[in-house]
């Protein structure tokens, strides 16, 4: 028999508002872990800030995304990303 090489495919789909990557979207631990990054304490994977892009106004990773997790979180917006 031969044996052939797994391929891992991931998602290239963002999970917006999963900035921890733990496939649950715009919980405190997410708004935490963007608020350090975006006062320069921790980087964050390539993943984690593609979910982190929830403002589509803008390509940059800032404050307006931070808001809309938090918007989404209080019930204030329904869905992720906002335009």
């Amino acid at each position: 028999f031969t044996f052939q090489q797994a391929v891992i495919i991931e998602d290239p789909t963002p999970l917006y508002g999963d900035v921890n990557e733990d496939t649950f979207v715009g919980k405190t631990d997410d708004i935490v872990l963007l608020a350090k990054y975006l006062s320069n304490g921790i980087k964050l994977s390539e993943t984690a800030l593609a979910n982190a892009n929830c403002d589509m106004g803008d390509t940059r990773i800032n404050a307006s995304d931070l808001q809309a997790i938090v918007n989404y979180l209080l019930n204030d917006i329904s869905s992720l990303p906002v335009e």
